[in-house]
């Protein structure tokens, strides 16, 4: 699922990966969506 994907990510680049910050913005959205399919 392309949202495991988005957090795995931010996961790396909470620990220095370098992503452009429009990807980590995208990341980011996909993440929140990902929670939000799992709360509802």
């Amino acid at each position: 699922m392309q949202y495991f994907g988005a957090a795995e990510a931010l996961h790396r680049y909470f620990y220095g990966l370098d992503i452009a910050d429009h990807q980590v913005r995208n990341n980011f959205r996909q993440c929140q969506r990902l929670l939000d399919l799992l709360l509802a």
